[in-house]
């Protein structure tokens, strides 16, 4: 976007409208950690799979950030799309996934 404001990250500075997708899905996976933790539904929904985690984890593997993040978990490739992303940020999905 031209004009859009510039925000300095540990990985360096990136466009507003990113960090604020990265901020959303920092929150929607420590969202769906939580859920893990207390036995809850932890379906974070399609809309925010695709428009927020994948992005997110897209930018991730761009980086070279190992160090920050646990190793993947293996999932089936026909796994939810929201298995197989999580499972790239080292969570472990449903059975079955």
């Amino acid at each position: 976007m031209p004009g859009e404001q510039a925000v300095a990250h540990p990985a360096g500075v990136i466009p507003a409208s990113d960090f604020t997708i990265y901020r959303c899905a920092d929150v929607a996976v420590h969202t769906w950690d939580l859920a893990r933790a207390i036995g809850a539904d932890d379906d974070l929904g399609p809309v925010l799979v695709s428009q927020v985690l994948q992005p997110y984890v897209e930018w991730v593997d761009s980086l070279d950030l190992e160090q920050m993040y646990a190793p993947a978990t293996p999932v089936d490739a026909d796994a939810p799309q929201q298995d197989r992303l999580l499972a790239r940020l080292g969570r472990t999905p449903r059975p079955g996934s």
